[in-house]
Formats: structure tokens, C-alpha cells, sequence
């Protein structure tokens, strides 16, 4: 696998970026991680790789794409921090990421992660990582969330999956002294020295088994040392948080954490079960006591019929005046706004999240559904996230629509077109109550 060909255009137009990996006896897996780069569809990349002097025929895998890499050596050192400090003495770009010798960057990792820079070059771009083994199997996501309050337990993404400005290296380098916690080392720099840390689009892979989650003790033993040096936690705090490693290492054992997610996650399904099962069968007066339950806002003035679906608490507003039919899907778990006098017919289907068929991880993608008023929605048409219905408009039965439909104009077909246009000033409310329309 080459890099492929990239005119002079394009690289004095993107950002430059180094890529550095640190790899010892990893022949198994280094071709991977170097082909990840390689493939990358960011156009402009210095990649760095330090072999520390490998024992199992790493160097001839990475000789065989060394007209793709940039700097390579392989020679002794005295860890990852020595390799990595080695590489930042010949970063080139303007911004500077670590992949590992057994792990994999997605194609599009560097351009979605640099669509959250920021101007001031003090951003740190942190995102999600998905967790697979040896046969690039099982995987599992970890969702990232940094929380300053919370950074005695973690700051809540990998190092791997950061993109930084290279100036969080102009004035740092890893010590030694770390032999695992490195990376735990330099957040804390960029911490306390101005640093905002911002999560972003991109994903990354990582392979289990490293260093770290093989030395997952010593490694939160150095993570509470360091806090400690740098004056984020106390003497007294610290013997309390290194009294709960043994108990967090029994946890990550016997996956009580996962156990007790899992336990959560199936109550919180059951309750939207029972809510929708309550609903279909409840009169009028009682549906308006399920709906404060669920924190909706619906107008008195509106009407639900039974036999409706929803997806979870909260994050639904019907105004006055409107009417949505029974076997309508609102899938609200991101905001689904309804206006004044909307109509909604028989089993219409109004999504807020898909999935992104070009993330690795199958992620979730959407966003907020704006019905306005007056609009009206046939039998069995559907709404997808993101999308906003303008007021008057009207959508045709079995439609599907992706795209924001203007006021007072008429769409049908898959994906739903402009078929002409509404010649009215609407005046009506369409909400009706039939008792038993379930």
C-alpha cells in the first residue's frame, strides 16, 4: 500500500500533521497501524515511526513501507516516553497524533478530528474509541466525556484518540521516570497550562492488551503519583483512591460495572415498554397524567390517540390545536418539536437518530425533527432527523423526507421532491378525540 499522490495545492492548503508511533516487537500488527495512516484521506502527514530496537522482525514489516513513512529508526531506548520524545524532535505539523505500534486509525480519523480546531490552537480534540481484540472482533465502544471535576478517576478518553496542537509539545516532554502512565503526564501539563479539551467527531481503534491493561495496577498507582506531584489531589485523598485499586481491579474482572449498565439499560427499555403499553389503553384524562410523568410538553388543546410510540422521556413538545393519529412512531431521542394545529395521520414515522454508515463504529447520527404549524402530514410518510417542515406544508402519503421543506409547499416520493405548492392561509384545528380510535 502507497500513499496516494498529493499535489503541492493541497498540502500548502491543509494543515500539517504528524503522526508518531512507537512500536517494539509488533511485526503482527505494525503493518495495520502503518497502512492506517497511510490511508488516510487527510492529504498533508509527517508520520514518525521509532521501532525500539524490535527482536521479532518488526523492521522488516516496516521496511516494507518506509517510501511511506517519513522518519524512521530503530535502535534501543528506554520505554515509550524515550521513543515518543525521539519523535517530537522532528515533529513538522501544525498539529501532532499518537498511534500505537498494535492499533488503527479509520480513514477519515485526521479530517473529522480537524473539523473541531479552533483558531487559538489551544483546543485539545479528544473522541470515542472502540476497543477489539486480536482477530479485529468483539468490539467495544468507549464513550469518551472529559469532566475537570472528575479527573481523579480518569480524564474519560484515551490519549490515543487526541488530536493536539503542536504547540502542547513546544515546551514539554515525557519523563522517564513513567514507565505507563506517560500520557497521564502530559494531560495534566496541557491542563494546567490553558488547554481546552473538546471532544470531536473522529474515532479511533484500539487493540486490548497493551501495556497498560497489562499493568493496569501500577498504571493507577502512577496516574494517583502523578495527581499527587501536581497538586490535584492530597496525601490523604490519594491512600483513600489507592485503597479502591483492589477493588476496581476485582470489578474490571468480574465486569460488575458492565453488569450493573447492562441492569440499568434494560430498566430504562422497560419503563418506555410499559409507558407505551399504558398509553395505547389509557383514557384521555389519564394520558395527560403518563405524559408529566414522561416531562412532555403537551398542550391541553392537542391530541394524541393511543397506540402511538415513543422512544423515551422528555424531549417532546406538541402545541395547541394539533392531532397525531394512532401507530405514529416519535422516535424523541433527540427533541421532536410539533407546532400549533399540525396534523399527523396514521402510522407516520418521525426519526431524530440514525446511524452513520461511514463511522467505523456504526454511530449514532441526527439531530432535532421541527414540525411547524399548520403542516400536515399523510398516512404513513416519513420524517427523518434533522429536518424541519415549514408551516402550511404538506407531505404525501408514504413519502420520505431528508431535506427541509419550505412553507406552504407540497413533497411526495422517496426521497420526497416538490410536486407543487399549498394556495391557502390555513384556519383550523384538526385535533379530534375519539375515544376508542386505538
Amino acid at each position: 500500500m502507497t500513499r496516494p499522490e498529493v499535489s503541492k495545492s493541497e498540502r500548502t492548503q491543509t494543515h500539517r500533521v504528524s503522526v508518531i508511533t512507537a512500536a517494539r516487537n509488533c511485526a503482527n500488527t505494525i503493518a495495520a497501524a502503518i497502512e492506517s495512516v497511510i490511508g488516510q484521506d487527510h492529504p498533508n502527514i509527517q508520520h514518525i515511526v521509532i521501532d525500539g530496537a524490535s527482536t521479532d522482525g518488526s523492521q522488516n514489516v516496516i521496511g516494507r513501507y518506509q517510501a511511506n513513512i517519513d522518519y524512521y529508526i530503530s535502535e534501543p531506548d528506554q520505554g515509550i516516553a524515550d521513543a515518543w520524545n525521539k519523535a517530537l524532535d522532528v515533529v513538522e505539523g501544525d498539529y501532532v497524533l499518537f498511534v500505537n505500534g498494535d492499533d488503527i486509525l479509520p480513514r477519515t480519523f485526521i479530517s473529522q478530528a480537524l473539523k473541531t480546531k479552533d483558531a487559538g490552537n489551544k483546543t485539545i480534540i479528544y473522541g470515542d474509541t472502540i476497543f477489539f481484540d486480536d482477530e479485529l472482533t468483539a468490539p467495544v465502544t468507549f464513550e469518551a466525556q472529559f469532566n475537570p471535576q472528575k479527573v481523579i478517576y480518569g480524564f474519560g478518553f484515551m490519549h490515543t484518540s487526541c488530536v493536539f496542537p503542536a504547540s502542547a509539545f513546544s515546551s514539554f516532554r515525557f519523563s522517564l521516570s513513567n514507565s505507563i502512565a506517560v500520557d497521564t503526564e502530559h494531560l495534566i501539563w496541557c491542563m494546567k497550562n490553558g488547554y481546552e479539551f473538546k471532544k470531536g467527531q473522529a474515532v479511533n481503534f484500539m487493540r486490548r492488551g497493551g501495556v497498560s491493561d497489562q499493568n493496569w495496577k501500577t498504571a493507577a498507582h502512577q496516574y494517583l503519583q502523578l495527581l499527587h506531584e501536581n497538586e490535584l489531589i492530597d496525601s490523604k485523598q490519594r491512600r483513600r483512591l489507592s485503597l479502591l485499586i483492589p477493588v476496581r481491579s476485582w470489578n474490571k474482572k468480574l465486569g460488575v460495572t458492565q453488569f450493573i449498565r447492562l441492569c440499568k439499560t434494560q430498566a430504562y427499555y422497560l419503563a418506555v415498554f410499559l409507558f407505551n403499553a399504558l398509553l395505547r389503553i389509557s383514557p384521555f384524562f389519564m394520558k395527560r397524567i403518563l405524559f408529566r410523568l414522561m416531562r412532555f410538553s403537551v398542550s391541553r388543546d392537542a391530541t394524541i390517540q393511543g397506540g402511538i410510540r415513543v422512544f423515551g422521556p422528555g424531549r417532546l413538545t406538541v402545541g395547541p390545536g394539533s392531532m397525531i393519529n394512532r401507530g405514529v412512531l416519535l422516535d424523541n431521542r433527540k427533541k421532536i418539536t410539533i407546532g400549533r394545529n399540525v396534523n399527523i395521520a396514521h402510522d407516520c414515522r418521525i426519526y431524530t437518530l440514525g446511524h452513520d454508515v461511514n463511522n467505523p463504529a456504526f454511530a449514532p447520527k441526527g439531530g432535532q425533527v421541527f414540525l411547524d404549524d399548520y403542516c400536515v402530514l399523510f398516512a404513513a410518510c416519513m420524517i427523518m432527523p434533522n429536518v424541519r417542515v415549514g408551516r402550511g406544508a404538506v407531505i404525501l402519503p408514504g413519502a420520505v423526507v431528508t431535506r427541509d421543506v419550505p412553507p406552504f409547499e407540497i413533497h411526495g416520493g422517496n426521497p420526497a421532491v416538490k410536486i407543487g405548492d399549498r394556495d391557502v392561509e390555513p384556519l383550523y384545528s384538526p385535533a379530534r378525540r375519539y375515544w376508542f380510535a386505538n
